[in-house]
Formats: structure tokens, sequence, C-alpha cells
């Protein structure tokens, strides 16, 4: 907090001191403290309005503040400014997933080839992790199409049962029927909840322990 308190009064005295900014704002969003970390990014922001840097942590500051649409915002400009700033895209990334944009949160996760990254080990990573979004998606698919065939085997059996028992009148019967039918749509509904619910979390929760 001592440290916090001596980047605002840098801030204060030499208005032009990037790195004070900067550090600011690195400790605030440290502490949890994204009311002074946006303070400082936004007045740092104005002063270095092309400092990769100073709108990542404006746009990290945003995110935790819950404004979404300015935090992405200010990180795409981070990402733009400095396409090398890993942690910049992991946090975007995160927000894009967050908003059901997973193929926006691929494209900004990939790094170009002609960009070397600040941070070799995130960009690493990232790249694993894009890689595991590639291959969960066709697992999901493949998840998908087991349930499908297992609830139609399954339904199919419980529809030959019901038109070869014995009842004892057709209202049985057709009660029976709407409730197969009822209950394999059910089925197959909760299971591609079940599937695709679950992945996503485990997605976000990934990244985002990469991000921090």
């Amino acid at each position: 907090e001592s440290g916090l308190a001596r980047c605002r009064e840098l801030v204060a005295e030499q208005p032009f001191h990037r790195n004070a900014y900067v550090m600011g704002a690195m400790l605030a969003c440290f502490l949890g403290d994204s009311v002074v970390a946006e303070d400082v990014a936004m007045l740092g922001s104005r002063y270095f309005p092309r400092d990769g840097a100073m709108h990542y942590y404006l746009g990290l500051a945003q995110s935790r503040l819950g404004l979404r649409t300015e935090g992405e915002a200010s990180l795409r400009h981070a990402v733009d400014v400095a396409p090398e700033l890993v942690a910049a895209r992991i946090v975007l990334g995160v927000n894009y997933l967050q908003r059901g944009r997973s193929k926006d949160a691929s494209k900004v996760l990939d790094v170009p080839k002609d960009v070397q990254p600040d941070d070799r080990r995130a960009a690493t990573e990232v790249e694993r992790l894009r890689q595991w979004m590639r291959w969960r998606k066709h697992m999901w698919a493949i998840g998908a199409a087991l349930l499908l065939v297992s609830v139609a085997v399954v339904r199919s059996g419980a529809m030959k049962w019901v038109r070869g028992a014995q009842w004892s009148n057709d209202d049985d019967r057709l009660r029976w029927n709407a409730m197969v039918r009822r209950s394999a749509v059910g089925a197959v509904l909760l299971g591609l909840l079940l599937i695709w619910g679950s992945e996503l979390k485990t997605l976000a929760v990934s990244i985002v322990a990469i991000a921090w």
C-alpha cells in the first residue's frame, strides 16, 4: 500500500512519469482496489494513449468493476497497440468467452507469427489452451452424438416394450407412448446442457487460471 501511495504521489508531482502510472495501476490491481487502478490507468492513458500496458491495466480494472464493454474496448486497444502483450490477450479472451463469443476468443488468443510475445511461457500455455479448445470442440460433438444415439436406442426399446405389453385399454398405451417420447426429449436436452455447460465453465476457469 505504501508503494501505491508513493506512485500516486509521483503521478501528482510528475504527470508524464509513465512508470508511476503503470506501477500504480499494477499495484492497485494486485491489492484488489479496482477503483484506484482504473483511476490511475485512465489518467495515464490520456498522457500515453498508445501504451499497451496502460490500457491493459485499465481494461483489467474495468472488467473487475463489471464494466465489461469498456473493459473490452480498453483491452482491445491494448492488443492493437501492443500485440505482443499476452496478458491483455488472455483477459480479453476470457471476457469474450464469458459472453459466448468463442470465435473472437480463439482469434484474440492467436498470437501472430511475426509478433514476439512479451512472455514466452504464457504464450506457450495460451497455444496449448487453443489446441485444447479445438480438441474439446470435437469432443463436444462426439459426446452429443453418443448421447443422441444412446437416447434413440433406449427410446426404441421402450417403445417396443409399450407396443408389445398387454394393456387393459388403449388410453394406458397412449399415455406410456407420450411419456416415453417426453422422457427422450428431456434426456437429450438435459444431456446437452450438462455436456456443453460444464465444458464451457471448465474452459473459462482454465483461461482465468492462466490470466491471473
